[in-house]
């Protein structure tokens, strides 16, 4: 008798799990076609154009306002989880401070924002973030080990970490699905170790895809600030429900360094001869590369590939740096090199042609 009802328990089980995975693919599906259709209205009814300016790289005006849909859908689908109690407590913490990060953005897309009410808004945002979802819990340190940091220490380099990464997501958005493409591999990485958010974060990769379907072959949209920032703060904040205790909030900043380090450099380069920060350039350098004559997509493939390897290094090397923190920058050292191995090998190989404009490059 005890053995039957064992069994039947299991078979319960079984079922509960295949009915959550299908919502959860229903959520995914039902994020996807909503942004797709959403995105392609936005297109018809030109709603948001983003106007061509001599920073420009696209011929004609474009909706920039694919962030929105996506957080439309995303809501959705959200409503579509929770029937079925797949939105835990911490899960809506984490939309609800996405939603605001997209509406820092909205507002930035109708009614530019001077940059430091902008950067005042996102540090109000990451300060929330590292009370609510956790703040880091341990740091890497090099021939020494994985160092427990306290708390008011960990909430300090979450607010940095979320700022910073926002605003290199904001940076390198100017490319047919380069930002995209980057969400979900990002998300990928992040999903089995954001706990109740795994359902949501699924929904968002869903989003984002049916996205890419209207920007990354002709770029009629774009994800504009408001998805750029809000697809930022998710991959910076996610990692914080690791929780305590776990070195996986350490994932995300490797699978970001091909971005980080684009940005990095830029900053550095503008900074030693003396320009405005805050000024919006194109010397980034999937910008040369574009202007050397490639097109959107293969430089956002090329940025897609070097974040794909990092995540296959993350895979793994990941017990190996869990075991010791040396292995983790190791990680990060080969990151970097295929990144710029992949940089300078389409630097390179591809003569320098003139730049014909191509719908678009913001």
């Amino acid at each position: 008798m005890g053995r039957r009802g064992a069994g039947a328990g299991g078979v319960g089980k079984v079922l509960l799990d295949m009915t959550t995975a299908l919502i959860g693919l229903i959520a995914f599906t039902l994020a996807g076609l909503i942004a797709y259709g959403l995105c392609l209205v936005a297109v018809k009814a030109r709603f948001g154009l983003d106007r061509v300016s001599e920073r420009s790289n696209h011929a004609v005006p474009t909706p920039r306002t694919g962030g929105v849909m996506i957080l439309v859908s995303l809501t959705a689908a959200v409503f579509a989880l929770m029937p079925a109690g797949l939105v835990e407590r911490e899960a809506f913490a984490l939309l609800g401070l996405t939603a605001f990060a997209g509406g820092i953005g909205i507002i930035d897309d109708f009614i530019p924002l001077p940059p430091s009410f902008k950067l005042a808004a996102q540090f109000v945002l990451a300060v929330l973030a590292s009370i609510m979802l956790g703040p880091i819990s341990a740091v890497p340190i090099p021939f020494v080990g994985w160092m427990d940091i306290p708390s008011l220490a960990g909430m300090a380099l979450a607010v940095f970490w979320i700022v910073s990464l926002m605003n290199v997501v904001n940076f390198m958005d100017g490319l047919h699905g380069l930002v995209g493409t980057f969400a979900i591999v990002a998300i990928a990485a992040v999903l089995n170790i954001a706990g109740g958010a795994f359902w949501p974060l699924l929904a968002t990769q869903g989003a984002v895809l049916g996205f890419l379907f209207c920007n990354v072959f002709r770029g009629r949209i774009f994800l504009g600030d408001t998805g750029s920032l809000a697809i930022g703060f998710m991959i910076a904040a996610a990692p914080l429900l690791a929780g305590d205790g776990t070195q996986g909030f350490w994932v995300m900043p490797l699978i970001a360094l091909p971005l980080i380090v684009d940005v990095a450099l830029t900053l550095v380069r503008r900074a030693r001869r003396g320009a405005n920060l805050t000024q919006a350039h194109r010397e980034h350098l999937y910008q040369r590369l574009r202007a050397q004559g490639w097109s959107h997509q293969a430089v956002a493939l090329s940025v897609a590939s070097s974040v794909l390897i990092a995540y296959v290094l993350v895979l793994a090397m990941g017990p190996f740096a869990n075991l010791s923190a040396s292995f983790y920058w190791i990680g990060a050292g080969l990151i970097i090199l295929a990144w710029a191995s992949v940089m300078a090998l389409m630097g390179i190989t591809k003569p320098s042609a003139p730049n014909t404009l191509e719908r678009p490059l913001r």
